[in-house]
């Protein structure tokens, strides 16, 4: 297993708007992870989990989380389970989403139980 993954700037989007002035403190992210049993990824606290997809540079083996986030808020580790259809899927584990990769294959991504209520899941 690598270290955590380092999210990747996506697109901002706006809370609320001051006359014509529109107030951005949220902003989404990309973070990309291996395929692989169990993984960490940092995500911040409140961060709400968009959608997962095959890596656009490496689709058979890896995979892309969006998240959505206020800006500044700092991230923290996060384990995720990365289970292939039919294998056992690790208890408590939250279902975040599904990725059918280039290569036919399906993955289920999940977010460990312990720190769910840190994020929002889709």
């Amino acid at each position: 297993m690598h270290g955590p993954a380092a999210p990747v700037p996506a697109i901002h989007t706006s809370d609320y708007g001051i006359g014509d002035r529109a107030v951005r403190t949220r902003t989404i992210h990309r973070v990309n992870f291996e395929i692989t049993d169990t993984v960490t990824v940092d995500l911040p606290t409140g961060a709400r989990l968009l959608h997962v997809a095959p890596c656009r540079q490496h689709p058979d083996r890896r995979i892309d989380l969006w998240y959505e986030c206020r800006v500044g808020v700092p991230a923290r580790p996060h384990t995720l389970h990365v289970e292939g259809t039919g294998h056992p899927i690790v208890d408590d584990a939250l279902y975040v989403g599904t990725v059918v990769a280039s290569n036919g294959l399906v993955w289920h991504v999940y977010l460990d139980a312990r720190l769910a209520q840190e994020v929002v899941l889709p």
